[in-house]
């Protein structure tokens, strides 16, 4: 049951039964047997229902295993056989055998499978353990009555020897013999007919079984082939999916490739761009304090000239003389020239000074310039808006004038 044997593996007390009573069935065989050595004939005859009951114990067996629906390898039966009494002769076990008796048993009871063994040795062993003590002497009066239950026909013809001694005595030994070898080979001849007929039965099922299992293996080629085809197209269709990600796994390299020579350029741009920001910062920051500067000196020279013009106009209100006018006005002249001079130079060296940085920074610097030159020309324009020279001059000239006619009229005549 354990190591894969047929159904009719007997372990224990009942196959120790059973090999004894097969054992004293077999002598008596044999002892009838050797009664009828004298006839070549029936040794034929006896050796060919041996031969047949062999053939009939064989398809017994097969059977039994047609029945079962499978068939024991021998190999496998005797490597079991082997592995159980290995494993048993290392305990106080019996030895493990066969018994064809057991299986007809079993196969008469609905067992179908080697589980029967299991139950049935759970029952053998709860009697033995439990019913050994009462069933001690048990084994050998049920020999005894097998063995006269067999022998029971043979025991009762001891009633025609009387009949046959009255007649000859020789023939009485003899007609015995024959009459008695004459039954056996009726009993063995039904018993052949009858197993016969169960051969022709179970024939006719392994026909039927080997059909079916014809049947099962031609579909089980067809799903072979079909299992086979789709196999093939398995082993087709990891191939393509191996070269694709094959290709797959390039493509991807080449992108990593890709992508990091991309951000190798994108970190020397973003490098290169910080470095240009801080230069173009700091040329803002010299810009700006420039600017500055400039805004500064723009607003110191807008002071000097709105002084210097309060002054001015101090002078001209206190002018009385015409040519003190003149030279005053004079020296306003090359004041302012002297003054636009001066601006004109510093607004040349600025321009320069500017155009120089321009050239260097670019579009800022040239919008700086742009600024600087609005602002020049916003400051030239304010101080041409802010004092009107000709106006300052007939406003003098006029109240030189008016002094003149007043002193001529406060001269008497």
């Amino acid at each position: 049951m354990i190591f894969g044997t047929c159904p009719h593996l007997s372990i224990g007390t009942f196959a120790i039964i059973s090999l004894l009573t097969i054992k004293a069935i077999d002598g008596v065989t044999l002892t009838s047997s050797t009664l009828i050595t004298n006839d070549t004939i029936i040794e034929s005859n006896i050796s060919y229902i041996s031969d047949i009951s062999n053939d009939a114990l064989m398809h017994e067996k097969l059977g039994i295993a047609t029945t079962l629906a499978f068939l024991v390898g021998l190999i496998q039966e005797l490597l079991a056989y082997g592995l159980g009494n290995i494993f048993s002769s290392f305990f106080q076990c019996f030895p493990s055998s066969g018994s064809l008796s057991r299986s007809m048993v079993q196969g008469e009871s609905g067992g179908k499978t080697a589980l029967i063994g299991g139950f049935s040795s759970v029952i053998l062993a709860v009697v033995i353990l439990a019913l050994a003590p009462l069933l001690e002497s048990l084994p050998m009066p049920c020999l005894a009555g097998i063995i006269i239950v067999n022998l029971k026909g043979l025991l009762f013809k001891v009633t025609d020897f009387a009949y046959y001694y009255r007649i000859s005595m020789m023939e009485a030994t003899t007609a015995h013999d024959l009459e008695a070898t004459f039954n056996h080979i009726t009993t063995q001849t039904n018993y052949m007919k009858k197993h016969i007929v169960e051969m022709d039965e179970s024939r006719a099922m392994m026909e039927t079984l080997t059909v079916k299992i014809r049947g099962e293996i031609q579909t089980a080629e067809a799903d072979l082939a079909h299992e086979n085809y789709n196999f093939g197209l398995v082993q087709a269709g990891e191939q393509e999916v191996v070269r694709v990600l094959q290709q797959c796994l390039q493509r991807q390299s080449t992108t990593d490739s890709l992508n990091k020579q991309l951000f190798q350029e994108r970190s020397n741009y973003l490098s290169d761009k910080k470095i240009c920001i801080e230069k173009a910062l700091l040329l803002n920051t010299q810009l700006a304090s420039t600017y500055r500067k400039t805004l500064y000196t723009y607003y110191e020279i807008k002071t000097r000239l709105m002084g210097k013009l309060e002054q001015r106009l101090d002078a001209v209100a206190r002018v009385k003389d015409t040519r003190q006018l003149i030279e005053l006005q004079a020296r306003l002249h090359d004041a302012l020239n002297f003054y636009f001079g001066i601006k004109n130079e510093y607004v040349e060296q600025r321009l320069d000074h500017l155009n120089r940085e321009s050239h260097q920074n670019g579009l800022q610097l040239s919008q700086v310039q742009e600024t600087i030159q609005s602002a020049v020309d916003h400051i030239t324009k304010f101080l041409v808006d802010q004092v009107d020279f000709e106006a300052v001059h007939r406003d003098a000239m006029l109240k030189v004038h008016r002094e003149e006619l007043q002193e001529q009229q406060k001269v008497p005549v």
